[in-house]
């Protein structure tokens, strides 16, 4: 069987062209962003925004322990996650921890207690110790916006323990096209 000159040379290229698109709409659609202003992560369908106000990540720094009630009282952190795109987005929100200054000692999450509310509506006390640091997993229908205010305390649960520690977090969103 003999081969054409001219198929010995396409096939190779065709395979190399292939290998290079596969991997250059990987690389585009995996992108990951690491930052701590506004964030946009726009597509063809889609156009995630998340807008938030806390660029400098939220601290506990000289707080005293304190029931749930004088816990909601403290101010809320706010930011929205908005879906400027045309198909629908499942999303999650995270807190990460930020990186404390060497000697610093960090409050463990079991004394850290949040309230995430989300369009006004108030959501539940829950204690962050509890969940691995998923405050909410949730459906971004195309062209909405959600608002979201969440408020984080040291629980009457913390001892002397704690005295002269620090807790910073930061959100992270992390969302998935809605595949239908």
């Amino acid at each position: 069987m003999k081969f054409d000159n001219k198929a010995s040379i396409i096939i190779p290229l065709l395979l190399i062209a292939t290998i290079f698109i596969i991997g250059a709409s990987y690389a585009w659609l995996s992108y990951t962003i690491s930052s701590n202003k506004n964030i946009r992560i726009k597509g063809t369908m889609l156009d995630l925004v998340l807008d938030d106000k806390t660029s400098e990540g939220i601290s506990i720094n000289k707080m005293i322990p304190m029931t749930d009630l004088d816990g909601l009282e403290q101010k809320a952190y706010t930011f929205k996650v908005q879906n400027n795109g045309s198909v629908d987005v499942d999303y999650s929100i995270y807190l990460d921890d930020i990186d404390l200054e060497t000697g610093e000692k960090k409050i463990p999450d079991e004394f850290i207690n949040y309230q995430l509310s989300k369009n006004n509506v108030a959501g539940s006390v829950n204690n962050l110790g509890a969940n691995s640091r998923l405050l909410k997993t949730d459906l971004l229908s195309a062209g909405s916006t959600d608002t979201y205010s969440l408020k984080i305390w040291i629980n009457s649960n913390a001892t002397t323990l704690i005295s002269g520690s620090k807790f910073k977090t930061q959100i992270r969103v992390e969302a998935q096209q809605k595949i239908e």
